[in-house]
C-alpha cells in the first residue's frame, strides 16, 4: 500500500515507530509513506507521477484533509506564475505561502522573525496565524480548490486503473464535522467512480482521549495507533488487503460506525 497525503500522513510529530504508516506496516503490509507536510492533492498526484510507479504499488490510499483545496489553489497559482515567468521555480517558501493566503508582506515578515525567537513565541504565532487563515483554508463546495481536488482524484484513479492498481480514500473526520457540504461533493464523486472511502472517526468514538496535539490538531502517538487500526480495518473490509481479493471494479465502501 502506498500512502499519499500531507503532514497528517507524514506524521513527523511522533517517533517513526509510533506513526500510523509504520504501525500499518507492522501488520505485515508493504507500506511506503509518501506523505509530505503542506501538500495538497495536486502536489500529491505530481509526486506519485514522478516516483510512485517506481514503488510498484498494488493499492494507493490518499488521506484527504480540509486544507487540501486551499493548498491546491496556492500550488496551482504558484505553478501558473512560474510558467508565466513571474515567480521563481525553486519551491514554495513559508514566506510565499503566507503571502498567498492574503496576508501583507510585512505581516509575513513579522511572523517569520517572531517565529525565530523561541518555541513559545513560535507556537503562539502559529496559533494566531491559524486563527487568521482558517477561514481562507476552509473548503467551500464548488470552489476552485475543490474542483482541483476532484480533478486530481479522477486523474489518479485513471492513472492507477490503467496499471491495474486500486485506489482508496480516507477522509479526516474534520470534513464530516465542520464541512459536510464539501464532504458530500467528494463522496458523490467517489461513489460515482466506485472508489472505496472511509471517514476516520476514531476521535469521535473516543471522547476525552488525548488523540491530537492541542496546538495543531495532528495525531499523538495514541491517535496514530487509532488511525492505523481504523485504516487497516477499512482496507480489509474494502477487499484491498487480507486473504479476500476484490473482483472487478472496486465497490464504493464506507466504514460504518458500529
Amino acid at each position: 500500500v502506498r500512502l499519499l497525503g500531507d503532514s497528517v500522513t507524514q506524521a513527523r510529530e511522533v517517533d517513526e515507530v509510533d506513526s500510523w504508516p509504520c504501525r500499518l506496516a507492522a501488520t505485515g503490509l508493504s507500506v511506503a509513506n509518501l506523505g509530505v507536510g503542506g501538500y495538497g492533492t495536486t502536489q500529491e498526484v505530481a509526486l506519485f507521477r514522478r516516483y510512485g510507479a517506481l514503488l510498484k504499488p498494488k493499492a494507493v490510499l490518499v488521506t484527504l484533509v480540509p486544507n487540501d483545496p486551499a493548498d491546491n489553489e496556492i500550488f496551482d497559482g504558484w505553478r501558473r506564475a512560474v510558467a508565466a515567468g513571474t515567480a521563481r521555480a525553486d519551491g514554495l517558501s513559508r514566506f510565499r505561502f503566507c503571502a498567498a493566503l492574503g496576508a501583507r508582506k510585512p505581516s509575513c515578515g513579522q511572523f517569520r522573525v517572531v517565529g525565530r525567537l523561541g518555541t513559545l513565541p513560535k507556537l503562539l504565532v502559529s496559533r494566531l496565524l491559524d486563527a487568521l487563515t482558517f477561514p481562507r483554508l476552509a473548503p467551500r463546495s464548488g470552489s476552485a480548490g475543490m474542483s482541483l481536488l476532484i480533478r486530481d482524484l479522477r486523474e489518479l484513479h485513471e492513472l492507477l486503473g490503467a496499471r491495474g492498481v486500486k485506489l482508496a480514500v480516507a477522509m479526516k473526520n474534520d470534513w464530516r464535522k465542520y464541512f459536510p457540504a464539501s464532504r458530500s461533493e467528494i463522496v458523490s464523486f467517489l461513489e460515482r467512480e466506485g472508489i472505496p472511502y472511509t471517514d476516520l472517526e476514531f476521535e469521535r468514538k473516543q471522547p476525552g482521549a488525548e488523540l491530537t496535539f492541542p496546538l495543531d490538531g495532528h495525531w499523538t502517538a495514541r491517535g496514530n495507533a487509532a488511525a492505523a487500526a481504523e485504516v487497516s480495518l477499512f482496507l480489509t473490509r474494502a477487499g484491498l488487503i487480507g486473504t479476500g481479493k476484490a473482483r472487478g471494479a472496486p465497490r464504493a465502501v464506507q466504514q460504518r460506525n458500529e
